[in-house]
């Protein structure tokens, strides 16, 4: 055997096998029992020495309700694209809606703080490993919350670089 075989790094999902069962108080044994297989392959799994099969992540899903191991089953992970948006680098013309700013600024800062707060919130979810029915309720108004928070920083930065290009062409700037 080569020597980088025997220090080879533990792979993701043997790390989240191992984290999973750590977390639920789940030993190789238990484990084992629940698969049908020998303790000694779980340790196998754990270690990265062999691949763990979808049939065990199953069992252990079934038991824990785990998210992560749910991610390792389907082999997706959620994502969200932001269009991030360089208003200097717009097309002469181009602009983003900006609502007038005594609307948009007490607007935005309360979908911030609500952003902020749903923040705090899905990194209990996330602590925990678990996601229940009013977890999942939680994330979707959060998904929905992070997206409008987005839009409005983006209008945030167009009123400020607007505000920017008119202080700068000399012409009266005002809220």
């Amino acid at each position: 055997m080569y020597e980088a075989e025997l220090e080879r790094p533990m792979s993701h999902e043997a790390e989240t096998l191992e984290s999973v069962m750590e977390d639920h108080r789940i030993t190789a044994k238990q484990l084992a029992l629940w698969c049908d297989c020998h303790k000694s392959t779980i340790y196998r799994y754990i270690s990265g020495e062999k691949n763990i099969p979808i049939a065990l992540l199953r069992h252990l899903y079934e038991r824990t309700q785990d998210a992560r191991l749910a991610q390792l089953i389907t082999g997706i992970v959620p994502t969200q694209i932001i269009v991030l948006i360089d208003i200097e680098q717009q097309p002469r013309g181009a602009s983003i809606p900006v609502p007038p700013i005594d609307q948009l600024l007490p607007d935005s800062t309360a979908t911030v703080k609500a952003c902020a707060d749903g923040v705090v919130e899905m990194g209990k979810i996330l602590a925990d490993g678990k996601v229940d029915e009013r977890d999942r309720q939680s994330i979707a108004k959060f998904k929905s919350l992070a997206a409008d928070c987005n839009r409005r920083l983006a209008q945030m930065v167009a009123a400020l670089t607007n505000h920017e290009r008119r202080a700068a062409n000399g012409e009266a700037v005002s809220a």
